[in-house]
């Protein structure tokens, strides 16, 4: 008699960061949580008076991470860890009036990321079709709140830069 697998077993876990954006606060600043336990990850700090605006994300015993640098007309966020070593980069289309996208370049390979009208969800997979990671922006929030979930062993700080970078280009009003 054949073996019947438990739907539980068939599903794929991706570990999940909750991307938060901070209250009352004047730049975009957002903390960082694993989910679903909620334990503190780190902050992400933005620095808006600057020709080249930026994040700076700590983890939360205050060692700096890595740091989200974007151009003037946000249509690229360039990734660096801590020593300042690229890791990667956002890309987005100079006009945003229709469909949301973003790209991911990493290691010279792009990863085309599609998402909603409204920018509320971007999943990024590889060339062979396997996701590699999701965001969604959780409605009905009184602040910016993103979860993201990320295949094991894609670069955890390629993937909360994803909900900065979407919430930076695409929902810049709050």
């Amino acid at each position: 008699m054949p073996m019947i697998k438990r739907e539980e077993e068939d599903t794929f876990h991706m570990p999940i960061v909750k991307v938060q954006q901070t209250f009352l606060s004047f730049a975009h600043n957002y903390k960082l949580f694993n989910h679903p336990n909620g334990s503190e990850m780190g902050i992400a700090r933005g620095k808006v008076f600057k020709i080249r605006p930026s994040y700076i994300v700590s983890r939360s015993d205050g060692s700096k991470w890595f740091k989200i640098q974007r151009n003037l007309f946000k249509t690229k966020y360039t990734i660096k860890d801590a020593q300042g070593k690229y890791l990667g980069h956002y890309q987005t289309p100079f006009s945003i009036l229709f469909k949301k996208t973003l790209k991911l370049i990493k290691n010279k390979v792009e990863y085309p990321a599609k998402g909603s009208f409204w920018a509320l969800d971007f999943e990024v997979h590889s060339s062979n079709g396997q996701r590699l990671l999701k965001v969604s922006k959780k409605l009905l929030q009184i602040r910016d709140s993103f979860l993201v979930e990320y295949a094991d062993g894609f670069d955890q700080r390629l993937a909360i830069s994803a909900a900065i970078v979407a919430d930076d280009r695409y929902h810049p009003a709050k």
